[in-house]
């Protein structure tokens, strides 16, 4: 028979366990935070300034989607990317927004949220070539990229590809809409930007990518692991809810690879 002791614990660990935890409840119900955030508005679609002059981009809706999950009033300060990261390791604001690429040397005095897009180099073709669906379909023909950049690395790198390089990054796309390229490997938020620029109606589209892993994450000085674990917790709510594909299919950011 069953002591009285023991089943008044197991009562209490299905108790427990059929109650579970809410992480969403238990992250909108922390003191709300006043957080001012930097950012550089200068990189459509990620962010930029509307002819109006607000403030808009993937980046800006994503952390204000963070604020709503994580109870905190978001701030936003522009600043030039020129001394961004020394401004928040003087405590200038509480973080940064602004595709920044996770790499080990900022790593190393900075600290980076999980990753929230791998904005990798992608594909960009012309509307027309819907058959095309990855590098490796372009063997024989031209491909663009701009010189000096991992993109002209990973054309370079596909067998059978005739790599054609370009100092500007509107000359490359102005070459694969006048057809003397038949793609470009560029940055997945610049094809965004190019895909839906009203000035090609339509004329472009992602085909592939990201080709390689290029992530950004949101940035903190290291000694603010509060804050940093607070915004973790909020992606990780908004990756299980679906609203940060929401927002990625918003701006064209979604991948296709």
């Amino acid at each position: 028979m069953m002591s009285l002791e023991v089943l008044f614990v197991s009562l209490t660990l299905l108790a427990g366990t059929a109650g579970g935890s809410d992480p969403a409840a238990e992250l909108a119900a922390q003191e709300p935070l006043h957080v001012v955030v930097a950012t550089d508005p200068t990189f459509p679609p990620m962010e930029f300034l509307t002819e109006q002059n607000s403030l808009v981009g993937f980046d800006i809706d994503l952390m204000r989607a963070i604020a709503q999950k994580a109870s905190l009033e978001i701030e936003f300060k522009m600043v030039s990317w020129d001394g961004i990261f020394e401004g928040l390791v003087s405590h200038e604001y509480d973080a940064i927004v602004s595709s920044v690429t996770i790499l080990p040397s900022r790593q190393e005095h900075l600290g980076f949220s999980r990753p929230y897009i791998n904005a990798g180099q992608s594909l960009a073709t012309r509307a027309s070539d819907g058959d095309v669906t990855s590098l490796g379909d372009l063997s024989g023909h031209p491909v663009g990229a701009q010189a000096d950049t991992s993109g002209a690395q990973i054309a370079q790198d596909q067998p059978g590809v005739k790599v054609v390089l370009f100092d500007d990054i509107d000359e490359l796309f102005r070459a694969l809409v006048d057809g003397k390229v038949d793609g470009v490997v560029v940055d997945l938020p610049v094809v965004s930007q190019y895909v839906n620029n009203p000035k090609f109606q339509g004329a472009l589209r992602l085909a592939a990518g990201p080709l390689n892993t290029e992530e950004y994450g949101i940035v903190f000085a290291r000694e603010n692991r509060a804050l940093l674990d607070r915004v973790n917790r909020a992606l990780d709510l908004l990756k299980a809810d679906g609203e940060l594909d929401r927002l990625l299919a918003k701006w064209s950011l979604k991948p296709r690879n």
